[in-house]
């Protein structure tokens, strides 16, 4: 018996090649595509708008106690990619405060209880003395994390 192709599986071949050339040719155009795509989406860390607005709302008083301060004038002063998943960055604000320490002791006196004390010394530490009118230049060093909904602000729990 001889080894013979019969006409009907070259003409099958030829078609079957053909299409697979045409398949892979059109997964090269999407696949570019996409890894372009891919690529201008990954690079860099989140948007200018997008770290300040998420630094201000960051910035903004525990709304559960009275205003203590008004923040304004944030901005980014420098900022770095750690890795592909964080990017670091210096931001500062400034805080005008609404009322003074005693006041604000006051108030925390009455509702906060137990943890009173705890929380007033940690307010003194970080914001030192202050009367109601100080204004106060602050920085701080924020981490953005990127996540599948995009970068987000990291607070630790």
């Amino acid at each position: 018996m001889r080894n013979t192709i019969h006409p009907w599986h070259l003409l099958l071949k030829f078609f079957a090649l053909g299409y697979f050339y045409r398949l892979c040719r059109d997964m090269k155009k999407h696949i570019l595509r996409y890894a372009l795509a891919l690529f201008l989406v990954g690079c860099g860390g989140p948007s200018e708008k997008q770290m300040l607005q998420q630094y201000v709302d960051y910035t903004q008083f525990n709304h559960d106690m009275p205003a203590l301060y008004e923040a304004s004038k944030h901005k980014k002063l420098d900022g770095y990619e750690q890795s592909e998943t964080l990017y670091i960055a210096d931001m500062s604000h400034e805080i005008r405060f609404l009322m003074d320490f005693d006041q604000f002791s006051h108030y925390i006196n009455e509702s906060a209880g137990f943890f009173a004390p705890v929380y007033l010394m940690q307010i003194r530490t970080e914001f030192g003395d202050f009367k109601q009118g100080d204004v106060k230049k602050m920085t701080n060093t924020i981490t953005f994390v990127k996540k599948e909904s995009g970068w987000t602000l990291f607070q630790p729990n």
